[in-house]
């Protein structure tokens, strides 16, 4: 499965073979006083090693201009190079693509403009696009560009090469240039230039140096193969070429963004692997069925499929596994989207006798059996692997596979085989194991060790996955549709990274979310925090590994909680709902400012549950004095808080024994856990003495029976510390970890900025050039109760839902207030919305996010068939794959329909295409 990478290239050039080349690049890039240009090169190493970077300071040579000189010694060298932004206060912005410049000998003079991250076609530099979803296929090689102007063959001497990217080039087209000159055609749309794309996305034509001393003026186009001409100029005001540098073998001017009349736009779909439906599947979509979901979406115009997460999230082998950001492993993929059929065919071995009967039963089950299905597969995998593991282990292919990805996959075997053993994945369970012996591991990986076979079992499970995922990809690259994968913020702490690497992670820490409208009291999604100092002591190793992996099965990538690299929701281990966290990182209060705001108690007071007298019943019922004798007591504040003898639930209930209250035991239980959620304050674990206030303490009791001058204290401190105090100190935290990120993999990267988004976060996003992710119904301005397609930004993804939503469907008619409101203010209708969301509505919600000004639109499957009021789910509740608010959800959706019963829906097809085609979203070319 693994693929080459897409590396954006400065354009290629050969002198003379001398021994030293001389190189001076230039670049025109506005600075202010204080702010400096550096060029960053880098040079590859031995095997799969990180390669090394080195910076280097430019000069400011007047008029907007920066330079550096430099000389390669080997005869033959590839330089790869970019540019970095440093501003005042030492933060680096880099430009979105490395640079390849090829040289031999003599002087090489450069002439680049500054590649911004922001600038929207940026994004087509990354591996969705150029040879995916852009496919000129007309795009000519170095040595067969034909040269329409006169005098143009077999020149010699000095040359001037001019390049330009330019992934985003229609089918039967190329690039080309003309201008003012002869060389260029004269503006004679016949007599234009062909540039090779020989190096696409890269386009180069070479001229004679001598020829173009005087001032030339220049556009690009889009040149039509069939017809032999150009047959559209680019945008804009006409192209000047630069005063050349003389003295220089050769000139290279890199030119950048083609200048198109409009934006490109594209669409896509977004379903679970497991939702698939085939009419041969077992229970479940596979790997191999996105070859024909792939063909279905490029029928219907549509150039991407998103999916959740593919990774083994096998912990203890029960429906609580169907979770998928719940993975043992960063790397591993999950053996239920194997498919048997094709892997016993491969092996010439007939199917278990009761492979048939099965697989029907469990194909006819409207939601997923994951624990009957995964039972399944495993014991056929491991029948299958018995009789045909000599061979399968010493197949090349397997070898190769074996030694390529020994760094994650021989620790992914060793914790299965523990984790089999143990009848656990807690590997603190695993007594001598508990720590990981990588000595003793890598000697059950030698043949005839008495772990051998059990180990190669997982390996060789993973290698065809690999393989069939890998298939599946392919399949859909042909008909120009990308896959978009998605990468969870967090890592299980049973997993084989806590296992082999603790000393990157928060163990003793849980991530989650703050309370949101779907979770009242926030998430607690359970997972270790990072120890980000020690991620960034070796440039994020670990991350760009990770991302790496990823980039070779997917060509985008969804980035689960991107708010998490500026900051993440931290919870103590002790607690089990997420409204007691905190952020960390923070810059939490001292006590004198706390002071200082308004609040003159000790805040250190307010860290544990308390409550005024008159909110006692709230808690506690009719129950509430007798508890209050009991369990409570009063502190100098006037505040009632729990005894510490009484600090355990067994304390309390024996407690409730003795007073004749066990038949409430289970109610009172309740509110001392809500008491517990009674403070204002959250002493920082990490800076004792300094405090976080309490995520919406204005909802407290406690708060509410507060003096109204403290209220106000408090109010103004919670909503300074939330939404102002942070704003630079988290975008510097960004701005420290995404970009070694977006460095190790080509991928193109979409952030779920969903949630509390702190005001730094769009600016980042932009500077970086990541897409946003927007939802009409949770717009991101607190002002508004829907948001406007029309107005997001162009780099993001916009969407009618997300697995963590109900439906468009389910959505309208679960709020009848909301759907009220969208109906009258946003579709402009009169009289009562109709209860139910017929297809009108859909269309309305679709053609609308369709039209907007997002890069993509990637709607879920389920709303794309809400458009049709035959093929639709019948029970839309039935088609919502998570609800957050119920932290053991069972994953377990399925489509209704088969594939092949979508790939026949001709009329829902055509609509589909119409659809998009009107919105301007269909394939180019």
């Amino acid at each position: 499965m693994e693929r080459g990478r897409l590396r954006a290239q400065a354009g290629i050039y050969h002198l003379s073979p001398r021994c030293m080349t001389t190189v001076t690049l230039r670049v025109h890039f506005h600075t202010q006083w204080g702010e400096d240009l550096l060029c960053e090169q880098q040079f590859a190493n031995a095997g799969d090693a990180e390669p090394q970077i080195q910076l280097q300071p430019m000069t400011w040579a007047g008029d907007g201009f920066w330079m550096h000189t430099f000389e390669t010694g080997s005869a033959e060298s590839e330089i790869t190079y970019r540019y970095v932004f440093r501003d005042r206060r030492g933060a680096t912005t880099r430009e979105s693509a490395w640079r390849r410049l090829a040289v031999a000998g003599g002087s090489l003079a450069v002439l680049d403009h500054w590649l911004s991250p922001e600038w929207p076609e940026s994004a087509f530099l990354r591996q969705a696009f150029a040879g995916i979803i852009f496919r000129p296929e007309s795009r000519g090689s170095a040595g067969s560009v034909t040269d329409t102007a006169p005098n143009a063959a077999n020149f010699t001497g000095r040359r001037l090469r001019i390049t330009l990217r330019a992934p985003r080039v229609p089918r039967g087209h190329r690039i080309c240039l003309t201008g003012n000159h002869p060389r260029l055609g004269e503006w004679q749309t016949e007599r234009a230039r062909p540039m090779s794309g020989a190096q696409y996305p890269l386009w180069t034509a070479d001229l004679p140096l001598e020829e173009f001393s005087g001032p030339v003026e220049f556009k690009f186009g889009l040149w039509r193969d069939a017809a032999a001409r150009l047959v559209q100029f680019e945008t804009g005001p006409n192209r000047r070429l630069p005063a050349l540098p003389g003295g220089a073998d050769a000139v290279v001017v890199n030119c950048e963004a083609f200048q198109y009349a409009t934006p490109w736009k594209g669409a896509g779909v977004a379903i679970p692997v497991f939702a698939l439906r085939s009419a041969c599947g077992y229970g479940i979509g596979e790997f191999a069925d996105l070859a024909a979901f792939a063909d279905w979406v490029a029928g219907c115009g549509l150039q991407m499929v998103q999916l959740l997460p593919v990774n083994d999230t096998s912990s203890d082998f029960t429906w609580r596994d169907s979770y998928p950001y719940k993975a043992i492993s960063t790397a591993a993929l999950h053996p239920i989207y194997l498919n048997l059929e094709s892997l016993f065919a491969e092996y010439g071995q007939p199917l278990p006798a009761d492979y048939a009967a099965r697989r029907e039963g469990l194909n006819r089950l409207p939601q997923l059996d994951y624990e009957t299905v995964l039972r399944d597969k495993l014991a056929y995998l491991r029948r299958l692997f018995n009789q045909v593991a000599p061979a399968a282990l010493a197949r090349r292919a397997f070898q190769n596979y074996l030694r390529e990805h020994a760094r994650w996959l021989r620790p992914y075997a060793a914790f299965c085989r523990l984790r089999d053993r143990h009848g656990t994945a807690d590997f603190t369970q695993w007594g001598e194991f508990a720590k990981y012996p990588a000595e003793r591991v890598a000697a059950w990986f030698e043949a005839g060790a008495p772990e051998h076979m059990e180990v190669m079992f997982h390996c060789w499970v993973q290698f065809h996955l690999d393989r069939q995922l890998g298939a599946a990809v392919a399949a859909g690259h042909a008909r120009g549709v990308a896959f978009k994968g998605d990468l969870p913020i967090g890592i299980d702490r049973s997993s084989v990274e806590a296992w082999t690497e603790p000393e990157l992670f928060r163990l003793d820490r849980q991530t989650g979310a703050p309370p949101d409208a779907f979770a009242v009291l926030g998430q607690n999604w359970g997972f270790p925090t990072y120890n980000w100092p020690r991620l960034e002591a070796d440039g994020f190793a670990w991350w760009r590994r990770r991302l790496r992996r990823m980039s070779t099965a997917f060509d985008a990538l969804r980035l689960d909680h991107i708010l998490g690299f500026f900051r993440i929701w931290e919870i103590p281990q002790r607690h089990t709902e997420g409204i007691m966290g905190h952020y960390h990182p923070a810059l939490p209060l001292g006590r004198e400012e706390i002071r200082a705001a308004g609040f003159a108690h000790e805040p250190a007071d307010f860290t544990e549950g308390a409550v005024a007298d008159a909110a006692l019943v709230e808690f506690f019922g009719a129950a509430a004095e007798r508890v209050k004798a009991g369990v409570l007591s009063r502190g100098e504040d006037g505040f009632w808080r729990l005894r510490p003898e009484f600090a355990t639930a067994a304390a309390r209930r024996a407690w409730y024994e003795e007073a004749g209250l066990a038949d409430q035991a289970t109610a009172l239980e309740e509110g001392v856990r809500r008491l517990g959620f009674e403070v204002l304050f959250r002493e920082d674990p990490d800076q004792p003495g300094r405090f976080h206030p309490r995520i919406n303490l204005a909802g407290t009791a406690l708060f509410r029976a507060l003096p109204a001058a403290e209220q106000t204290a408090l109010r103004n401190l919670h909503d300074d510390f939330y939404h102002h105090r942070h704003t630079q100190f988290w975008a510097d935290e960004a701005l420290k970890k995404l970009p070694p990120l977006m460095d190790a993999s080509p991928m193109l990267i979409c952030g779920e900025d969903l949630g509390m988004v702190p005001d730094c976060v769009p600016a980042v996003l932009k500077r970086l050039g990541l897409l946003s992710l927007e939802v009409q119904r949770w717009p991101k301005r607190a002002d508004l109760v829907f948001g406007d397609p029309a107005a997001y930004p162009y780099l993001s993804v916009c969407t009618t839902s997300t697995h963590d939503m109900s439906t468009l469907r389910g959505w309208w008619e679960e709020e009848p207030e909301t759907r009220q409101r969208f109906w009258r203010e946003v579709m402009r209708r009169e009289g009562p919305a109709p209860a139910e969301c017929i297809p009108d509505i859909c269309r309305f919600i679709v053609e609308q996010n369709l039209a907007g000004a997002s890069m993509w639109c990637i709607l879920p499957l389920q709303d794309w068939l809400g458009l049709d009021a035959a093929l639709r789910h019948p029970v839309p509740t039935e088609e919502r794959i998570n609800v957050p608010a119920i932290p053991r959800h069972y994953w377990r959706y399925r489509m209704h329909l088969t594939l092949e019963q979508l790939a026949a829906a001709a009329d829902f097809n055509r609509l589909m295409a119409d659809l998009v085609i009107a919105a301007g979203r269909q394939p180019e070319g």
